[in-house]
């Protein structure tokens, strides 16, 4: 067993099994930290334009009914806002 299913096994111990907004939100939160971590490689900072996006699209996400993949939309979200901001600085 890996580390996270053993957080997961003592969580669910702990205080039952999760709903499903408790596991979208990991879902969405999961996506939001690896279209971050892009963002930085891409480059080298977290602008504060980009994080805000993210979290706007993060926060749509976690809208009841909101199906959408989680980190498909959030890596487009991050895309373009990345390239807003460049096309902003040129």
């Amino acid at each position: 067993m890996n580390d996270s299913a053993e957080v997961h096994a003592l969580i669910e111990q702990l205080c039952g099994i999760p709903d499903a907004a408790a596991v979208r939100a990991v879902e969405v939160s999961n996506a939001q930290v690896a279209a971050l971590a892009w963002v930085r490689e891409s480059t080298g900072c977290y602008p504060t334009a980009v994080s805000a996006r993210l979290q706007e699209a993060a926060d749509e996400l976690c809208q009841p009914g909101d199906d959408r993949d989680p980190r498909e939309v959030l890596i487009q979200t991050a895309v373009a806002a990345v390239q807003g901001q460049e096309r902003g600085a040129a």
